[in-house]
């Protein structure tokens, strides 16, 4: 495992410790009201788009790898808001480098609870 993974999830991990905004209620708070914003200036599914192609764009040293995460949505025309976020924080929390190095020693049972508490989130946010 590359240092420079391990190194950045354990930062990762005191900051969402300090502050628990900036895990997966931030990130899904973060692209609601940024889809809401593009929502007005351009139609669902190319808003939609525009999260993606920005999560992509922000995948430093990553972008082939967020690429083949997020890539399989630009060409879904029937996504909805749901979809993308699920995407990102599976992506950004499970399944990029960094969060398997990071991941590599938790017990299974934790990752799956992690996972349900997360989609629990994001039906509450989007019912409202």
């Amino acid at each position: 495992m590359n240092i420079l993974y391990i190194m950045t999830g354990i930062f990762k991990a005191i900051m969402l410790k300090l502050f628990p905004s900036l895990g997966y209620q931030g990130v899904v708070n973060t692209q609601i009201d940024i889809f809401n914003k593009l929502k007005r200036n351009m139609p669902e599914q190319e808003a939609l788009n525009q999260l993606i192609s920005t999560r992509v764009n922000a995948s430093f040293g990553e972008k082939e790898l967020a690429q083949k995460a997020y890539g399989y949505l630009l060409k879904d025309n029937n996504k909805t808001l749901k979809d993308v976020i699920n995407a990102i924080i599976i992506y950004e929390y499970f399944e990029s480098p960094e969060s398997k190095a990071v991941t590599l020693n938790i017990p299974e049972e934790n990752i799956e609870r992690a996972k349900r508490e997360y989609m629990e989130y994001i039906e509450k946010r989007l019912d409202k």
